[in-house]
C-alpha cells in the first residue's frame, strides 16, 4: 500500500491551459466548455441567450457586422451583404425591427433624391463582406468604406484665367469707386481721371478739350494703374524667386474685397462616389445610403494646398481621433479638418492653420500596410503587418505642425481584425502558422516603454486563424474573439488585475448551436447574430451573473429563451405554445413552468408549436434549449518539496470532492483510458428535506468515487440542465505508491 495523500484545488478560475501537466497551476483546466470562472463567483455555467427576433435576413456567415448605438433607446446592427439588390440590412437591436433602407442622395438639407446606382459602391470588388468593409459611427453618420474601391478625383476644373501675375498682395490693384467710366462723347480737362473697361485701366487727362479719344493715347491721357473687375483672378508670386510653391491666387469679389481662390483649370473636387459613403438615420426605422458631400478644394493649386495623399489608392481602415475623421491607406494617415470631417482641404494656401487636415506617411524597416488603429496613451496607436506605430502630437494640440508619427513596436498583426482596448491596454491578434495570439499591449510600469505580451503562451494552439472579430466588456474584464474557421464557438479571455498584478488570466470557449454570423457588445450584454435551422437570429446573453428572468428564483439556463403564454384546448386536454422560433434536427426544446420551476413533461415539437397534456395556459412558460457546460481537471501530480512533478510513482485516486453554492445539478464523468465512462449525478435532492414549488438549490459541498489512475483518466464536471451549478474549490484524495526512492 502507499500514502494516503490528498491536494486541494484552490478554485477553478484560471481557464484552459496547454502545458505540459506537470506544469499547470492548480487553478488550470485541460478543458472549459461553456463554463465561466471569476475569482470573486468561482466556477458556472455560463449565461444563457435570450431571444430577440428571427431576422427577415440573407446574411451569409461572410457578412460584415457593426453596432450603432445612438442611444439608450435606439441601437441597431448593420449588416453589409454580397447582395446586388439588398446589399444593406439594419435591425433594431431591441426588438429585431428591420428598417426601411433608402438609395440614392441627400443635400445638405436631407432632402432625399433616389438613385439606385449608389449600391455600386457596396457590390464593387466584393468577395467577403466582413473582408472587404470597414465602418464607423459618428453621431447619425456611419461611414462605410470599401476597401476594393481605389479613391479619385474628378476631371473637374476651376473656371477663370490669370488676368495678371504681382509680386506681393499689396501690388494688387486697387479701385476707385469715385470714378465713371470713359464716355468718348464727353470732353475732359487737364486732371480728370477716368476708368476704361477695356483695358481695366485708370487715366488721367493731360490735354484740356480731350473728346473721342481713347484713354490708351498717350498724347491724351496718362496710365495710371490697373483696377479690378468682379471675378478677376490674380497670382501671387510669394516670397520664394522662381519657385511656385508658396503662389497663391485672389479673386476681386466685390468693391475693394480680395478673396482667396483656387488656381483656374486645377481640378478641385473629389469624386464621391469612389469615396467612403454614409448609412444615415433620416427616420424612425429608416435608413438612407448615399454618399458623402465632401466638401471642394477652393483655395491654392496643387502645390500649396494638395489633394489628400491617399487619392488613387483604396481606404484601408477609418478612425475617429481628436474630433477629426481619419483615413488609412497603405502607408498614409490622413486626418480632416478639426470639427469639420468632409473637409480633406486646408483652408488657406498663406499659411498652415491649427484646424488645417493632418497628412502624413508612415516608414519602417519593412514595407508598410497599415491596417487598423485605437486610442492608446492619450496617443493613437495604429498597426500595419509588421509594426505598430504611435500618431499623436507633440504640443499641446493636435494640429499639423505638432502631428507626429513614431515607430513603437514590431510584432506581426492579423490584416483583417481591428484591436480593441480594455482598461490602460490594448488587445491584437499575432497570427502564426496555424493558430493566432492575443497580444496584450501595454506601457510597461517604471520604465514607460510600450510593449506587448502574448496572453495565450499557456495554451497557444487554441485560437485558430481566420478573420477574427475582438470584443470587450470592460465592466466584466473580458475579451472575446470570433474566428470564422470555428463559426459556432466564441473564445472568451477572463482577466483580473490587481495593481500590476494579474492573479486571473484565463481561456475558455462559449459553443452554441449554430453558425454565428456577427457579434456586439453593448453595455454588459454581448449579442450574437446567429443562423440556427435556416434562421437568422438575433440573441443578447447578459453577462453580469444574475437572475435575469424574474419567474424564477434562479438563473434559467437555457439558450434561445423565450417566454410565451399557451393556449389551452379542453376538448384534447391539451396546451400548444407557438415559439418565435423554429427548432429542428433533434433538438431538444425545454419548457420550465414558473410555478413549479421544473421542466414540462411530455413535450412534443412541431416546427415552432410545442404541445402537451393537461391545462398549463395560466401564465407564461419559459422555453429554450439545453447546452453543455464541461470543464475536466488537469492530471494530478505529486510534486516534492521544489515543487517538481515525481514521475516514478503511482497515483490512484480514490474521491473528488467539490464546494458548490446554489447548485441545482451536475454530474461528475469518469474516464479512465480505454474503459467505459463513470457517471455520478448530483441533483439537489435530499433525504428528508422538501423543495415545494421551488427548485432544489443548495450550498454545501459532496464527495464522488473516482477508483482510477490519475494518468490517462479523464475527470469531468459536466451540466447540460436549465439548474445553475456554481464551484468554489475541490479536493481530491488518493493513494500514492513511490516505485524507487529518490536520491
Amino acid at each position: 500500500m502507499g500514502e494516503l495523500v490528498s491536494k486541494t484545488l484552490p478554485g477553478f478560475f484560471n481557464g484552459v491551459s496547454q502545458q505540459a501537466v506537470n506544469m499547470r497551476l492548480d487553478t488550470q483546466a485541460e478543458l472549459q466548455e461553456n463554463a465561466l470562472g471569476t475569482i470573486v463567483d468561482g466556477l458556472y455555467k455560463r449565461p444563457p441567450t435570450e431571444h430577440v427576433a428571427v431576422l427577415n435576413s440573407n446574411a451569409g456567415p461572410d457578412a460584415f457586422v457593426h453596432t450603432i448605438n445612438r442611444d439608450a433607446v435606439e441601437r441597431y446592427k448593420v449588416l453589409l451583404l454580397d447582395d446586388e439588390t439588398n446589399p444593406v440590412e439594419v435591425y433594431r437591436i431591441s426588438d429585431g425591427t428591420k428598417c426601411t433602407i433608402r438609395y440614392g442622395h441627400l443635400d445638405a438639407d436631407l432632402n432625399f433624391t433616389a438613385d439606385s446606382s449608389v449600391k455600386d459602391y457596396l457590390t464593387t470588388g466584393i468577395t467577403k463582406p466582413k473582408v472587404d468593409f470597414r465602418a464607423i459611427t459618428i453621431a447619425d453618420y456611419t461611414i462605410i468604406a470599401n476597401l476594393n474601391v481605389v479613391t479619385a478625383k474628378t476631371s473637374a476644373t476651376a473656371s477663370g484665367s490669370v488676368r495678371k501675375t504681382v509680386q506681393s498682395f499689396l501690388d494688387l490693384p486697387i479701385d476707385d469707386e469715385s470714378l465713371l467710366d470713359y464716355d468718348s462723347g464727353k470732353t475732359y480737362d487737364t486732371g480728370d481721371r477716368v476708368k476704361y473697361p477695356s483695358t481695366k485701366g485708370i487715366y488721367e487727362c493731360i490735354k484740356d478739350g480731350t473728346s473721342g479719344v481713347a484713354p490708351t493715347n498717350t498724347n491724351n491721357w496718362k496710365f495710371e494703374r490697373d483696377y479690378p473687375a468682379i471675378g478677376d483672378i490674380f497670382r501671387i508670386k510669394g516670397e520664394a524667386v522662381g519657385e511656385s510653391l508658396d503662389d497663391y491666387f485672389m479673386k476681386y469679389t466685390s468693391d475693394e474685397v480680395y478673396q482667396e481662390t483656387i488656381k483656374p483649370g486645377a481640378e478641385y473636387e473629389l469624386d464621391a462616389d469612389t469615396m467612403p459613403h454614409r448609412l444615415v438615420r433620416t427616420d424612425v426605422n429608416e435608413f438612407t445610403f448615399a454618399p458623402v458631400l465632401w466638401e471642394d478644394r477652393v483655395v491654392g493649386d496643387d502645390d500649396s494646398v494638395p489633394f489628400p495623399s491617399f487619392i488613387g489608392k483604396p481606404i484601408v481602415n477609418l478612425e475617429f481621433f481628436r474630433n477629426r475623421l481619419g483615413f488609412f491607406s497603405k502607408d498614409t494617415v490622413f486626418f480632416s479638418k478639426a470639427g469639420d470631417y468632409f473637409n480633406l482641404f486646408a483652408e488657406t494656401a498663406l499659411d498652415l492653420l491649427d484646424d488645417d487636415p493632418i497628412d502624413l506617411l508612415a516608414s519602417g524597416t519593412s514595407v508598410v500596410n497599415l491596417r487598423s488603429s485605437i486610442p492608446f496613451d492619450k496617443n493613437l496607436l495604429i498597426l500595419s503587418d509588421q509594426e505598430q506605430f504611435s500618431f499623436g502630437n507633440s504640443g499641446t494640440n493636435l494640429t499639423p505642425t505638432t502631428a507626429t508619427l513614431t515607430n513603437t513596436t514590431k510584432y506581426r498583426t492579423s490584416p483583417n481584425s481591428n484591436p480593441v482596448a480594455a482598461g490602460a491596454n490594448v488587445y491584437f491578434i499575432n497570427p502564426r502558422e496555424r493558430y493566432s495570439s492575443l497580444m496584450e499591449y501595454t506601457i510597461v510600469p517604471d520604465s514607460l516603454v510600450e510593449d506587448a505580451a502574448d496572453i495565450t503562451s499557456h495554451c497557444p494552439n487554441y485560437i485558430p486563424n481566420g478573420n477574427i472579430q475582438l470584443l470587450s466588456c470592460v465592466p466584466m474584464d473580458m475579451i472575446f474573439a470570433f474566428s470564422d474557421e470555428e463559426p459556432d464557438t466564441i473564445f472568451v479571455y477572463k482577466y483580473y488585475w490587481v495593481g500590476n498584478q494579474k492573479p486571473q488570466s484565463a481561456w475558455c470557449k462559449f459553443i452554441f448551436d449554430g453558425t454565428i454570423i456577427g457579434t456586439g457588445i453593448i453595455d454588459t450584454d454581448l449579442f450574437l447574430i446567429i443562423k440556427r435551422n435556416n434562421q437568422i437570429c438575433l440573441e443578447r446573453m447578459t453577462l453580469e451573473n444574475i437572475v435575469t428572468n424574474t419567474d424564477f428564483d434562479f438563473r434559467v439556463h437555457l439558450d434561445r429563451q423565450t417566454k410565451v403564454q399557451g393556449n389551452y384546448d379542453s376538448e384534447t386536454n391539451t396546451t400548444t405554445w407557438t415559439l418565435p422560433y423554429t427548432e429542428d434536427g433533434g433538438v431538444e426544446v425545454v419548457g420550465v413552468n414558473p410555478v413549479t420551476q421544473l421542466p414540462l413533461t411530455g413535450l412534443e415539437r412541431n416546427g415552432d408549436t410545442v404541445t402537451t397534456t393537461g391545462d398549463y395556459s395560466n401564465g407564461d412558460i419559459t422555453f429554450g434549449i439545453n447546452y453543455t457546460m464541461r470543464y475536466r481537471l488537469s492530471e494530478w501530480y505529486i510534486k516534492d518539496s521544489n515543487k517538481i512533478a515525481i514521475l516514478s510513482s503511482k497515483l490512484q485516486i480514490r474521491t473528488l470532492t467539490l464546494s458548490y453554492v446554489n447548485t441545482g445539478y451536475f454530474r461528475i464523468e469518469i474516464t479512465p483510458e480505454n474503459r467505459d465512462t463513470l457517471t455520478h449525478e448530483y441533483t439537489g435532492v435530499m433525504l428528508g428535506i422538501s423543495f415545494l414549488n421551488k427548485a432544489p438549490l443548495r450550498s454545501g459541498e459532496t464527495s464522488f468515487p473516482v477508483l482510477a489512475k490519475s494518468k490517462y483518466t479523464n475527470i469531468d464536471i459536466v451540466s447540460d440542465s436549465y439548474m445553475p451549478c456554481q464551484f468554489s474549490s475541490g479536493a481530491l484524495e488518493g493513494y500514492h505508491i513511490v516505485r524507487a526512492n529518490i536520491i
